[in-house]
């Protein structure tokens, strides 16, 4: 239940089922930061206690939780459990929905994804948060139904109250996510550096965890950035960071349906995006502002005008932000809730 986009929907979307009458239960490995909100909730949660990652006792705990919920239907989420918790489900007969949450281009073509596939020929059927999703398992011609629910878009609310202030009239860029190679993170750093030597009233905060992290630490205490770049962790203020924020940057690699982009739509805080598929689902040209995100110039030269044309960049954000009706909670439940009744059926 660690501080990723996936944890997150997981963890909103069975608090709300739950609230909705559904008895929710969930089978996890480790704690993290999403797990609060299922305390708080009226979720049943089960931690699997092992010795490590890929410790051979996963399955019979997992077999063993299904015996003693005895539930109707199985929903797996994340590599490990769409193989293990697959598994289980097919063992004791319980029908099962394996999770897409990411595209083709995550997915390395090797034993561990040629296992998941083959599990999921058995599922009821698999659920995609992205088009880039559905056309991965599209390409591996699996007979399994394949259905398109896209992530659901929470602020969680009330905005928290930032105690923190920024030094005089500074600007904020907000960048959030896991701090891992896929989403670009040193290179844009490297961008940020050079626009941010160039001005003296902007500051950048960088949310997230992740294997870069030192690295990328190492690179602002080298650079003499650390007035101005920070490293702050996982938040859960995150919608209040982004309400505040003159500019979201996110130029992963590939997604599938990313949170922190569609969280920062909603706050209607401006976006510069990678141009790639996963964002393309979501916005056009008239809503954010895209960069080839393989270009260190490119990047720099495309914050700098987000910045500079600060009126265009907000309407655009106001565009993007009317995008999120078809994201609202009820509707991504109420889809979920058709796929679980086709699935017990």
């Amino acid at each position: 239940m660690g501080s990723g986009g996936a944890e997150r929907q997981l963890s909103i979307l069975t608090t709300a089922l739950s609230e909705k009458g559904l008895d929710c239960h969930i089978g996890y490995c480790s704690d993290g930061p999403n797990l609060e909100r299922l305390s708080a909730g009226m979720v049943s949660i089960h931690q699997f206690s092992l010795k490590n990652n890929h410790d051979p006792r996963l399955l019979l705990h997992i077999i063993g939780l299904i015996r003693a919920v005895k539930p109707d239907l199985i929903q797996t989420w994340l590599l490990q459990m769409d193989v293990m918790g697959g598994l289980a489900a097919v063992l004791t007969g319980v029908p099962f929905i394996l999770s897409e949450r990411s595209s083709a281009s995550c997915y390395p073509n090797n034993w561990k994804f040629f296992l998941r596939k083959k599990i999921a020929d058995k599922a009821s059927s698999i659920v995609a948060n992205s088009q880039g999703g559905i056309n991965y398992w599209r390409s591996l011609k699996t007979e399994t139904p394949l259905f398109l629910i896209r992530n659901c878009v929470q602020t969680d609310g009330q905005l928290a109250d930032l105690q923190e202030q920024l030094p005089g009239e500074a600007r904020l860029i907000v960048v959030a996510g896991r701090l891992s190679p896929e989403k670009n993170v040193i290179l844009l750093l490297d961008a940020l550096i050079v626009i941010l030597k160039k001005t003296h009233n902007t500051r950048v905060k960088i949310f997230g965890e992740g294997p870069l992290k030192e690295q990328l630490q190492a690179r602002i205490n080298q650079q003499q950035m650390t007035d101005k770049i920070s490293l702050e962790g996982y938040t859960q203020n995150l919608p209040a960071w982004l309400s505040r924020a003159e500019l979201c940057i996110s130029i992963s690699d590939y997604e599938g349906n990313p949170n922190v982009v569609l969280e920062a739509a909603a706050a209607g805080c401006p976006l510069v995006l990678s141009d790639i598929q996963a964002h393309r689902e979501i916005f056009d040209d008239s809503q954010v502002n895209f960069v080839d995100h393989k270009s260190l110039e490119k990047i720099i030269s495309g914050i700098q005008t987000a910045l500079e044309h600060r009126e265009s960049s907000h309407s655009k954000a106001v565009r993007a932000r009317e995008v999120l009706t078809e994201y609202s909670l009820d509707k991504i439940l109420q889809q979920y809730l058709d796929v679980y009744h086709k699935a017990v059926e």
